[in-house]
């Protein structure tokens, strides 16, 4: 079978031997299973970079936001990279953010508190990223 995708980003998928179905306005592309989905095709026929580059790192995002750590993997790796007594000393002008430390089952590196942790000690999210990963081995 061979896929065709016309003007309207519309997919036919069409035998061998019934070519003479396909209209002037459709350009053959290659199919799914060489790994870029029917939906991220130009009209063309090539594959759309930008959209799939898009999806690529709006999957990048959301899978560094849903790193978790337990409060101990936290608190140690912030103790070896010397930023723990950094952090206590600012969960002491701010006591939601206290209760939130000190009562959380896990930490999410997509929540609000580490975020505004990570600007207040200069920390890149490269940085975070990094010391998520490493204290999920802790």
């Amino acid at each position: 079978m061979k896929y065709y995708i016309n003007t309207n980003k519309e997919l036919f998928g069409i035998e061998q031997g019934q070519e003479f179905l396909v209209e002037s306005d459709w350009v053959e592309c290659i199919t799914q299973e060489e790994g870029i989905p029917f939906s991220k095709y130009n009209t063309d026929g090539t594959p759309d970079l930008e959209a799939i580059q898009a999806e690529q790192e709006a999957n990048e995002l959301e899978a560094r936001m849903s790193m978790i750590l337990t409060p101990r993997q936290a608190r140690l790796i912030l103790l070896q990279y010397g930023l723990l007594d950094d952090i206590e000393a600012m969960l002491s002008t701010d006591r939601a953010m206290q209760i939130w430390w000190e009562y959380s089952l896990d930490i999410k590196r997509g929540n609000e508190h580490i975020v505004n942790a990570g600007i207040a000690l200069n920390l890149t999210e490269e940085e975070l990223d990094i010391m998520f990963i490493e204290g999920s081995k802790l």
